[in-house]
């Protein structure tokens, strides 16, 4: 009964959402369903790019998570563009804010438990399967322009953060201005990612294998460079029976060494 209750307080609540800013068609379909909305600003464009639309594909506000209050969702759109390519799920005590030439894209299939905190006035890109733990939150602003004092040259308060596909982030991590991620990455508890990934990869080749084999994984000059972390993306195709991994590492040539050492030459802790 009380899922029901709940149920109806969101479709009384999303009715104005849904057709202010959809298709009146699409509207019809009640695609959208916010649970406990707080709109502090309405305008811009909310749309909704898929084939398959339906009753409540796109979710948010509602209460999943004990930890986090059951507060619902905070809207404000300046005017900027929100796109959700396909199901979407985002969940208590979160907030999304939309600046006037901002762009938001939400890919397939994304999820967010609880007080996921969204603040574009640039752009931010979520790729396909995207999972956002707790607490996250995701800005691509820093509001405020800093200046070298060395070279007068003013620093960018804003930039784009794309988020490659299968990407997973843990509770309380924080995503800045620049970022980007390849494929299939895990950001642990706490993580903090301030600027672009510089990405140097040998693929991680994972050889299909029999219940009397195990395959063997070769790491060759494998590095993602974050501050104060370090992330190894596994390429593993999810239709292999993988139970175990023997890992092995190889020497890295000169050259690497050589590559390395520049790329390290970037950060004054490493001089």
């Amino acid at each position: 009964m009380q899922h029901y209750i709940i149920l109806l307080r969101a479709i009384i609540s999303s009715l104005y959402f849904n057709f202010k800013y959809l298709p009146f068609n699409q509207a019809l379909k009640l695609p959208i369903l916010l649970y406990k909305p707080y709109f502090k600003e309405l305008k811009g464009k909310v749309v909704i790019d898929s084939s398959n639309i339906y009753f409540g594909m796109i979710r948010m506000g509602f209460w999943s998570t004990l930890q986090y209050p059951n507060s619902g969702i905070a809207w404000e759109n300046q005017g900027g563009t929100v796109v959700f390519k396909g199901n979407c799920m985002i969940g208590n005590a979160a907030s999304i804010s939309i600046g006037r030439k901002a762009y938001i894209e939400f890919g397939e299939n994304f999820k967010n438990n609880a007080a996921m905190k969204l603040i574009s006035v640039r752009s931010v890109i979520f790729g396909k399967y995207t999972r956002i733990g707790w607490d996250v939150l995701v800005m691509d602003t820093g509001f405020h322009p800093l200046v070298i004092m060395r070279t007068g040259k003013q620093t960018k308060a804003s930039s784009p953060i794309k988020i490659g596909d299968y990407n997973w982030f843990g509770s309380k991590c924080c995503i800045m201005h620049g970022v980007e991620t390849p494929k299939r990455c895990i950001f642990g508890l706490g993580s903090v990612l301030t600027f672009g990934i510089a990405v140097m990869l040998a693929p991680i080749k994972a050889a299909p294998f029999t219940s009397t084999s195990v395959p063997s994984v070769t790491l060759s000059s494998v590095c993602a460079i974050v501050p104060l972390m370090v992330i190894f993306p596994m390429y593993i195709d999810p239709t292999s029976k993988i139970l175990s991994l023997k890992i092995s590492f190889t020497v890295p040539s000169s050259a690497t060494l050589s590559s390395l050492k520049s790329v390290f030459s970037y950060f004054p802790f490493f001089r």
